[in-house]
């Protein structure tokens, strides 16, 4: 293994299969809430608003408090129908903080890099949710610390946020650092800034970094330890 003293890893797309999880969890909600429409349409609407909202936090411009339910709020005002939002978000965090889906072969890496270093679960989500799905996943004992943007008050790609985490591991020096996610702006972008090494999971091949220029590319989540064994990088 490499000579990391601490391994950051991102939460949802890179250990945590989101998409599948969101999907659940608003299909139940949508349900429950009465809301009718071809499903399709309705996540992907959905979508749309909620990927905006999270630029917004990311950027600081609101509050994770108030965005669990203004992303319903606008979200119902797209449909054009009435609808209580606090109530909705109430019932979609339930359900999402029981959709444990992992991603292939994380559960594995997990075991593989726990033995050799620190890893620390840094993530943007929330912590009704992150906190649920980590002990429902029982991935609890893999983790030295999480670190949840919700409680500390500040976000990825923010420094502070990845500061905090450093010092859960023990303050090793920031080259010393790995961090790995899906997101180049939270992770990759915030990560280099802050002084990491990163490693991008990209979604696909096609994906490019644009003018980022990550440490590591890889493709799978279970393709980190070869990363760390000093396989191949860049892709």
């Amino acid at each position: 293994m490499t000579d990391y003293e601490a391994i950051f890893l991102d939460a949802d797309g890179t250990i945590f299969d989101y998409d599948q999880g969101e999907e659940w969890a608003l299909a139940r909600t949508f349900q429950e809430a009465g809301l009718e429409g071809d499903p399709v349409q309705l996540l992907e609407l959905y979508r749309e608003v909620n990927s905006r909202i999270w630029r917004e936090f990311e950027a600081g411009g609101i509050s994770a408090e108030k965005l669990k339910s203004e992303r319903f709020r606008r979200f119902l005002n797209q449909m054009g129908v009435e609808g209580d939002p606090v109530n909705l978000s109430s019932t979609y965090l339930d359900y999402l903080s029981q959709a444990t889906f992992l991603l292939p072969g994380a559960r594995e890496v997990l075991e593989k890099l726990q033995p050799h270093y620190p890893l620390i679960l840094l993530t943007n989500g929330l912590s009704r949710v992150q906190r649920r799905r980590v002990e429902g996943a029982g991935l609890g004992g893999f983790f030295q610390e999480l670190i949840i943007s919700e409680e500390l008050g500040v976000a990825k790609p923010g420094p502070a946020i990845f500061e905090q985490a450093r010092k859960a591991a023990g303050q090793p020096p920031h080259s010393r650092i790995l961090m790995v996610g899906d997101s180049l702006e939270s992770d990759i972008r915030g990560g280099l800034e802050a002084g990491l090494q990163v490693c991008w999971l990209r979604e696909d091949s096609s994906c490019d970094p644009g003018s980022l220029e990550p440490h590591y590319i890889i493709d799978e989540i279970k393709q980190l330890p070869r990363i760390l064994e000093g396989g191949k990088s860049n892709g």
